[in-house]
């Protein structure tokens, strides 16, 4: 990473904290997170996540015990975080969040430390997506938290537009300062692929969770079992508090009805989705915009996936299929005729594909990053300024 940068003004480069709640392994190279400041003309960045990802050096990553969820012992993980930030404030430009407890709290644990604060909204998560009591009971706090987080957010970023139309709508007063910022992927471009082998490969790369569809990915592949017109292929780790789920894709993959790969290496996923021709994503997690289907684009395969905001920025006719939630008929029907009609099938992948390389590259997310915080840094009085390094952390 480059610690020093200037634009073509001789502006010094933006100075961002980063602070997610996933890090290491669950943070892939190729995440635009962690591929900005190598594209970015303006920004270098320290990152704040519970694990460092091996891409990112030593000196530019501070460890912060974030986690998925809601837990007590994260009030004292936004504690260390203000002190952290009052400490360096004089180091750091701006901070940027993501994930839910970040999104909600980060700005106004900013605001107390002095420093302005950029939010990503990642889609609406669990809360909105799961059907347990506990988080349906949580979403009118979750509005009134967020109301107070944009009042002290700089910048609320958006990955796909519905999101931003929807919480525009609900938030008239602070909508001013939403911005769709999109995502973007960095991997090779899959161009020779074979559309006319006897048996597709339909994939789904997702942790084993209900609201990731895994349960309708079984189902449909169940339909199919023993025609050997498709092979189901799935990917991904399993999830804490989701152990029965685990054990039942287990036992799919031991009677055949589909291939359980478990949890494989960046570069193995890969060659899944080279070796695919399908992608059904039958997630209802409120995502932003996920990056297997961006990376399913890159690969040239044909997406069927659940008509929400999230895939609808990405899917449309001729590019691959949106279906309603769970409407498996329909996701039967679609890949039957795809089997049929390989032209079809090949026409969707290879649409599809134009449209993702074209709009979700790391160039284009990139400069949209960079016009979005450029606009704030002259807003803040941040440039034009004299050349300054960034510090490594402290």
């Amino acid at each position: 990473m480059r610690a020093v940068k200037s634009n073509s003004a001789g502006e010094r480069s933006l100075r961002i904290l980063y602070v997610s709640n996933k890090g290491g392994k669950s943070a892939a190279d190729s995440d635009h997170r962690l591929m900005y400041p190598k594209v970015s003309n303006i920004c270098s960045i320290i990152y704040g996540l519970p694990e460092k990802p091996p891409s990112i050096d030593d000196d530019y990553f501070v460890q912060m015990s974030f986690g998925e969820g809601f837990r007590l012992r994260y009030l004292f993980s936004l504690l260390e975080l203000w002190v952290y930030l009052r400490k360096n404030h004089h180091k750091i430009d701006l901070v940027h969040y993501y994930s839910s407890l970040l999104i909600l709290f980060g700005p106004v644990i900013a605001w107390l430390a002095g420093v302005p604060s950029v939010v990503t909204v990642t889609g609406l998560g669990r809360i909105f997506s799961s059907k347990a009591q506990a988080y349906q009971v949580f979403q009118p706090i979750y509005f009134i938290l967020f109301r107070m987080s944009t009042r002290f957010a700089r910048r609320v970023l958006f990955q796909n537009r519905g999101d931003l139309a929807i919480l525009a709508k609900r938030f008239p007063n602070t909508a001013l300062k939403f911005a769709f910022v999109g995502s973007g992927v960095s991997m090779p471009i899959v161009d020779e692929k074979s559309f006319i082998v006897p048996c597709l490969n339909v994939l789904l790369v997702v942790r084993i969770m209900p609201e990731k569809g895994v349960e309708d990915f079984l189902a449909v592949a169940e339909k199919f079992f023993s025609r050997g017109i498709f092979n189901f292929v799935l990917v991904g780790p399993g999830s804490t508090g989701h152990e029965n789920l685990l054990e039942l894709v287990r036992k799919y993959h031991e009677k055949g009805i589909i291939t359980y790969k478990g949890e494989l290496s960046p570069d193995s996923t890969l060659e899944q989705f080279a070796q695919s021709q399908i992608f059904f994503f039958p997630s209802f997690y409120g995502e932003g915009i996920a990056r297997v289907m961006l990376e399913c684009g890159y690969s040239k395969m044909c997406p069927i996936a659940y008509d929400l905001v999230f895939n609808r920025d990405l899917v449309d006719a001729g590019r691959g299929f949106l279906v309603k939630v769970g409407d498996l008929n329909s996701v039967v029907d679609i890949l039957n005729h795809l089997r049929e009609d390989r032209n079809l099938l090949e026409s969707n992948a290879r649409a599809y594909q134009e449209y993702v390389t074209r709009h979700y590259s790391m160039e284009v997310f990139s400069n949209r990053m960079d016009q979005i915080l450029i606009g704030l840094a002259q807003e803040i009085g941040l440039w034009p300024t004299t050349p300054t390094p960034i510090m490594p952390n402290t």
